[in-house]
Parts: C-alpha cells; sequence; structure tokens
C-alpha cells in the first residue's frame, strides 16, 4: 500500500470499510446495498466520501482503485478509546432524553 494512503486510512468509517471489503470481493452494488442495509444512494455516498478521504483521481474507477491498494494487507483501523463523559453531560442527556419521551407522548 502507498504510504500517502496509509497515513490518510484512519478517516474512515467502519461503514466505509465494509464498502470497500465489498468492492474489494467485487460484489455487485444492488447486493452490497443489501448487504448493508442502505440505500444506493447512500452506497454512492460512501464512495464518494472515500474518495475525498483517500484522495481517488477523478478518473480512477472507485473499485480497481481499491482493489489495486487494499486488496493485499487492508490496515485494520486503531482502536479509539472510549472518552469519559462528564456526569453534567450525562445528567444533560438524561433530560433530554426525558423531554422527547414526553414530547412524543402528547403526540
Amino acid at each position: 500500500m502507498d504510504a500517502s494512503i496509509a497515513s490518510r486510512v484512519g478517516r474512515i468509517t467502519p461503514q466505509e470499510w465494509r464498502v470497500i471489503a465489498l468492492s474489494i470481493e467485487g460484489v455487485a452494488p444492488s447486493a452490497a446495498c443489501e448487504a448493508l442495509g442502505i440505500a444506493a444512494g447512500t452506497l454512492e455516498s460512501h464512495k464518494q466520501a472515500i474518495r475525498r478521504k483517500l484522495s481517488i483521481p477523478k478518473g480512477e474507477r472507485f473499485e480497481l482503485y481499491v482493489r489495486q491498494n487494499f486488496a493485499e494487507g487492508v490496515p485494520i483501523p486503531e482502536k479509539r478509546e472510549a472518552q469519559p463523559v462528564s456526569k453534567d453531560i450525562q445528567d444533560r442527556r438524561v433530560r433530554w432524553l426525558l423531554r422527547i419521551t414526553l414530547l412524543w407522548e402528547s403526540f
């Protein structure tokens, strides 16, 4: 894998990694949408986001590019540790959820 790509893969989301994996396997777009439980437009949005994050050239086919650059030794994203949430933020979330629940019941 190109060293310049390796430095940018950390910005790819888990769902985008799934899109890359299905593209490497040669899964048809309709089957990929079904496997991921998303619409065709959402699949295209993921591909565009990956193109932007990896700076894939405009004329390059997405599927061909990921096969050439990721088929061997796809880097596993580093696991991010959960950040502790302050008690104040937790309390605000609970109050917010309670408000939403009460509003929803009023409909």
